[in-house]
């Protein structure tokens, strides 16, 4: 007759003549949330102090776990959210299997029995480490299964010998070791134990004190003292299993202003601090430290809640879901952002420093098969506000299948990714009858595959393919995929070691690459080791050491082919010192900026560096001889942008210093804010990348749900927007915008909805189907900038396309990521649209039919020259039909064109450096279809001079100038002179081609080009020039943008440069 709370409880019947410790364990629940209970047994019997957890696989859950009783009994719970739970007891060296119970709607208690076995399998290793703090036994080691995110992992502790043993059953899984203030090395261990491999042993880490660190304040702007300690703030890798690093504030007191210090290892990270009942501006920020720099400063200010909004997240049927991720955005607002998760009941609680319009977003919880809805605006008033949220189960599905040859393989991780939608991929690692089943909604999806883990010996290298569904999301639509992959069982291993031929080199990893991108990466293991499967083939590889001193040997890096089922081993490869630098400061109105990235790549070579900038603002890149092009990267601050193009840099030897390679940039001390309407109202749906640009400098951002906002230097810009392939929108007119110095301009971007649709096949001239694994790219652009490309879709071995466009006039190109085929504007390139039509257009291309190959050689005629750009053009061989094309050299010198059979000039040329080479002569070639015709192409040293003055449009100042001379033989030269006075490095027995040019501010000179015989012998000819004016002209812009992606380039002038996807080298 007591009333006694919901909890549990332990029910004792006491006796003398028994031992007191038996009892029974029960639980007295509520009729609003539900309990899982059960007993945990070894051999029958029921086992004590037993860790008894459940959880919902990928979602992050709120349920604690409890330990087993005297007898083995548990309980968990109070749970409110509905769903399937997994249930597993853990103890050391012991498991249960997995349980799963279904928790519904109806409050009640689930019995779920759970019986111990052995764990089958051991990761063991041996922890070391030194440094203020260290001490072996606080060594926390954990095991993560690689395979199922969101189950808590294995652990174990090191003991005071540093040896560890973690239990677990037969898997792969990543180790990680923790100690506060400590990194490791390696930072994770990817081990897998099987029947076959009861123990991974020898899985040691070194623990080292942190030496980097993130830093900044935190302000208390709430008016109110707040209780310091109670802040926490870490930094973590989003979407990875590796630790986060945190803490939480000192005792600051009253001060207004608290700092704190994280110690990192070298990486990207998003820093977040943690407050109850206050907010955080901004919530989050993405900051990086390298080896040799620690991050630019993060601070934060903490606001006092002048506005909440409550709301719950529910199915159709109401019930509430669980761990789904809710934020909002501020529209318009770069930082101005929040978001928390649901609880076990589906509820969520967010509060606002500031009202306003806000987008509210919610993702469905990992791993489950709701869709993704869009976004909710919501006006936020002070006080409280309310949104309940719904969503929906799909009803869509792809149906995967991964075959390799005709064997389906169970071994992958599945996974589409939706066009033109922000996000990451919906996947799957669960097959059932070898299908792999993804969940989705509406529009295109990108459908991938990978291996489950490194074992596995296959690689899916084609392109993603594309399924589209049409129907509305409340449509039951099903889809089948087949995924062809890749044999990948060639072995790739060796050891990276120090210059001292003993010490490990263990910090980075090693990449094992065809020119196309195929192959794979290995972290380097602790002892220096590295290895991957890949498919056979021919390959290089390359390093990438946290200590950028450390370059491989030549010898190491020439390509090398291996066979299927073979091994190449490299056996210990000796790194070298790189002893040669690049050094300069970064400035801004003549103050050092600090904390600028700094990236360096070799032009004729494989060969990179990077570097952040110091507090002075000065950077050093260790490097090898060579060309290397240098260039600033602001863009991680937002507070700058660069105005000058890469740098080129001529390091001469490998113990060369070249200093003074300064770089200005422009501080962005205005903000341009914009959204993307159609018909007047922001299209919430869309993502890309909105850009400013003018004569003077250029920025951008992305754009997420129709909003966006970047910094910009003051002055006047065209505005504009560009999307994903296959976006239902289409810029309709950039605009003109002018932002003050500390002002932000808000702008509207208009974009129109496709209603117009371009369509057809893509055969070669011959009507044949061009190879199925062939990517082929369509892309259209009009006269107010907009660009559209899609890629073609293989049906019964056709390639075919269909473009979205609006009504109007459109120019059609087409790429072919091919060397058997030509790129050139189709017949009939023009085409005019209207609108609600299916315009077809079917694109014939030219099939290379034919090959002129050979090798380029210096002067001397035996020295072969690598990477030297050759080019064949049938229009200076007079051809009717004008087909230009053009290779680099590899590393050998040698070079092959594939080409349509006809009559070419072909010849080459270096960078202008080469000042003393002069480019081969141009040499004819007929080339046959089916035939092979080879030109050897030798530089010449100069043995003749031009020499002059370059006059001012006056005919008596001299005046700096570009000087360029060309030659009726093929040859060039080129040179800059700051006096007026020149001397051009030429051959004799040529005609040249000389004249002179000067970019003033606003304006352009040239002068008229002269052509000069140099007779045999002639040592030294004069030619002077005089410069006049030829008009005004574009101011330079320079953009960096993805070379996978096509890009439009407006120049004040009106000019307009088209570049499509793939036409210009990512590197080199």
């Amino acid at each position: 007759g007591t009333s006694i709370a919901t909890g549990r409880y332990n029910f004792n019947i006491r006796d003398n003549d028994y031992d007191e410790s038996q009892y029974v364990r029960f639980t007295i629940a509520t009729d609003t949330a539900s309990y899982i209970t059960g007993r945990v047994t070894f051999g029958g019997q029921g086992v004590k102090d037993v860790n008894v957890f459940t959880y919902i696989p990928g979602q992050k859950t709120d349920i604690p776990g409890t330990q087993s009783t005297v007898n083995g009994w548990y309980s968990l719970g109070p749970i409110s959210a509905t769903g399937t739970y997994h249930i597993k007891a853990q103890a050391s060296g012991y498991i249960s299997e997995e349980a799963t119970t279904s928790i519904t709607t109806t409050p009640g208690i689930k019995t779920v029995n759970l019986a111990l076995t052995s764990l089958p399998a051991k990761i063991t290793g041996n922890i070391s480490g030194s440094g203020e703090g260290y001490s072996t036994s606080s060594v926390e080691m954990h095991a993560f299964d690689a395979n199922a995110q969101g189950k808590p992992p294995f652990q174990a502790m090191a003991s005071s010998t540093g040896a560890y043993e973690i239990d677990v059953p037969y898997g792969t899984y990543n180790v990680q070791p923790y100690l506060e203030g400590f990194t490791s090395t390696p930072i994770t261990k990817t081990v897998t134990v099987s029947e076959s491999t009861t123990t991974s042993s020898g899985n040691d880490f070194t623990m080292e004190k942190l030496n980097r660190y993130i830093s900044g304040t935190v302000v208390n702007e709430t008016g109110q003292s707040l209780d310091w300690t109670t802040i926490y703030i870490h930094a973590f890798i989003p979407g990875s299993q590796t630790m986060h690093y945190g803490k939480t504030l000192p005792n600051c007191e009253a001060a207004t202003t608290c700092a704190y210090t994280l110690y990192v290892p070298p990486r990207t990270y998003e820093v977040e601090p943690f407050i109850s009942n206050y907010v955080a501006d901004p919530p989050s920020r993405s900051v990086t430290v390298t080896s040799e720099a620690n991050a630019l400063r993060v601070d934060f200010s903490i606001k006092s809640c002048i506005a909440t909004l409550s709301g719950k997240v529910v199915d159709v049927l109401g019930n509430g879901i669980q761990n789904a991720p809710v934020h909002v955005h501020k529209v318009g607002e770069e930082y101005e952002a929040v978001g928390t998760m649901t609880n076990s009941n589906g509820n969520y609680f967010l509060g606002f420093s500031a009202t306003g319009t806000y987008q509210v977003f919610v993702e469905p919880p990992f791993g489950s098969s709701y869709l993704r809805p869009g976004p909710v605006e919501v006006d936020i008033s002070s006080g409280s506000n309310t949104k309940n949220l719904t969503l929906n189960q799909a009803i869509k599905q792809i149906k995967v299948t991964v075959k390799l040859n005709d064997t389906a393989q169970t071994n992958a991780v599945v996974m589409a990714f939706k066009e033109g939608a922000s996000g990451g991929p919906t996947q799957t690692w669960e097959q059932t009858n070898n299908v792999y089943t993804l969940n989705v909604d509406s529009g295109t999806w990108k459908v991938m595959a990978e291996p489950d883990s490194p074992d596995v010996n296959w690689v899916y290298i084609g392109e993603p393919y594309p399924v589209t569904f049409t129907q509305p999301s409340n449509v039951a639509e099903t889809q089948s995929v087949t995924l062809s992959v890749t044999l990948a069982d060639a072995t790739v291993q060796g050891k990276i070691l120090k210059p001292d031929g003993i010490t490990p080199v263990i910090r980075g990893g090693v990449d094992i690459r065809q020119p196309k991108g195929i192959g794979a990466h290995s972290s380097l293991q602790n002892n220096g080791s590295f290895g991957a499967k890949v498919p056979a083939g021919t390959y290089q590889i390359n390093v990438f050491c946290e200590d950028q001193t450390l370059t491989l040997p030549a010898t190491a890096t020439q390509p090398f082919t291996v066979a299927s089922g073979a091994v190449k081993d490299f056996g210990n490869i000796v790194t070298q010192t790189k002893e040669a630098t690049i050094s300069g400061t970064v400035t801004s109105e003549s103050l050092p900026v600090s904390g600028v990235r700094i990236h360096a790549h070799k032009m004729e070579a494989m060969g990179w560096a990077d570097t952040v900038t110091d507090d002075t603002g000065d950077y050093t890149l260790y490097v090898t001889s060579g060309f290397w092009e240098v260039m600033p990267d602001p863009m991680g601050s937002g507070d700058y942008v660069s105005t000058q193009p890469p740098k080129r840099v001529l390091v001469e030897t490998s113990t060369s210093a070249v200093s003074g390679i300064d770089f200005s940039l422009v501080q962005a001390d205005a903000t341009i804010k914009g959204r993307v309407v159609s018909g007047g109202s922001v299209v919430t749906s869309l993502f890309g990348f909105a850009f400013a640009y003018s004569s003077t400098a250029s920025n951008g951002g992305p754009i997420n749900n129709g909003t966006f906002s970047f910094k910009i230097p003051a002055g006047t810009y065209t505005v504009g927007v560009g999307f994903p392939p296959n976006s239902d929108y289409i810029l309709d007119q950039e605009q003109q915008v002018t932002v003050t110095t500390g002002e932000t301009k808000n702008v509207d971007i208009s974009v129109s909805q496709t209603t117009a649709t371009l369509e057809g096949w893509v055969k070669d001239e011959a009507g044949q189907n061009l190879p199925a694994t062939t990517t082929v790219e369509i892309f259209a652009v009009n006269n107010k900038g907009a660009w559209r490309n899609t890629r073609t879709t293989v049906s019964e071995g056709v390639h075919t396309y269909s473009l979205g466009l609006t009504p109007g006039e459109w120019s059609i190109g087409y790429w072919i990521d091919s060397l058997d085929y030509i790129n050139k504007p189709p017949t009939d390139a023009v085409v005019t649209i209207s609108e609600g039509t299916n315009l077809p257009k079917n694109i014939t291309v030219s099939k290379a039919d034919a090959t002129i190959q050979g090798t380029v050689y210096a002067p001397d005629g035996t020295t072969t020259l690598p990477y030297a750009f050759v080019f064949a053009n049938s229009g200076l061989a007079k051809e009717t039909e004008k087909l230009h094309t053009g290779t680099e050299a590899d590393h050998n010198g040698d070079y092959t064109l594939k080409v349509k059979a006809g009559k070419y000039k072909v010849g080459a040329g270096l960078p202008p450096e080469f000042s003393s080479y002069i480019n081969p002569d141009l040499q004819e070639v007929q080339v046959a279809s089916g035939g092979t015709e080879t030109v050897y192409l030798t530089f010449k040293s100069a043995n003749s001079q031009i020499t002059g003055t370059v006059y001012d449009i006056d005919g008596v100042t001299a005046h700096k100038a570009f000087v360029w001379a060309w030659s009726d033989k093929g040859g060039y030269s080129e040179t800059f002179t700051m006096s007026g006075v020149y001397a051009l490095n030429v051959n004799d027995n040529d005609t040249w081609h000389i004249g002179a040019a000067f970019d003033a501010e606003e304006n352009y000179y040239e002068s008229a080009e002269v052509g000069v015989n140099i007779p045999s012998g002639t040592a030294s000819t004069e030619q002077n020039l005089t410069l006049v004016l030829k008009g005004t002209k574009p101011k330079t812009q320079t953009i960096t943008f993805d070379a996978t992606k096509a890009q439009v380039i407006n120049l004040s002038d009106g000019t307009k440069i088209q570049i499509p996807a793939g036409s210009l080298a990512s590197s080199g």
